[in-house]
């Protein structure tokens, strides 16, 4: 009896942590920037806020302008080339003080240029968001430039790492 009153007591508490949801992690990711234009790549998603809640409103930060590149589509036309489809801008931006900027959250897994003021030497930028899993996206319409991971502490040289393809050596 005293067995089956545990295994039942066990399985109700299983099932009530079951019924909560669970929610992710929040991670900060850390960037040193410069005077000057900065790349960063998110491992992040930020897009909980905007980038004036998050840059624009701290008057001591002394990031100027974010971009990010929006690689076109491959998309060329739907029905005729006559009536080609309209990409827009491949450059997305947020400049401080422009209203209605084209570049209002950042998202995870992509990359940007960051422009800080020239007068700062360093500047530590700190952006708190959901971790973000990477992906790629090949294209058979140009280069596919992504990365992979390598150890901080000890990168490998370039001729080291293509030594083992003889084609691609130096």
């Amino acid at each position: 009896m005293k067995c089956r009153f545990c295994r039942f007591l066990v399985c109700l508490g299983f099932l009530l942590a079951c019924a909560f949801p669970t929610r992710a992690q929040w991670l900060t990711q850390s960037f040193s920037l410069k005077g000057g234009w900065n790349a960063v790549f998110l491992h992040v998603d930020a897009s909980h806020d905007t980038l004036d809640a998050l840059v624009g409103s701290d008057g001591a930060n002394p990031i100027l302008e974010v971009w990010r590149w929006n690689p076109p589509s491959t998309v060329q036309f739907v029905e005729s080339p006559q009536q080609p489809v309209d990409t827009g801008s491949e450059w997305s931006s947020w400049v401080r003080g422009h209203a209605n900027p084209a570049l209002q959250r950042l998202v995870g897994d992509s990359a940007y240029l960051v422009k800080v003021a020239t007068n700062v030497s360093t500047y530590t930028w700190q952006i708190k968001g959901r971790p973000v899993a990477p992906r790629g996206e090949w294209t058979i319409t140009g280069l596919n430039l992504l990365g992979f991971s390598t150890l901080p502490a000890s990168p490998p040289d370039f001729d080291v790492f293509l030594a083992q393809s003889p084609d691609l050596g130096a």
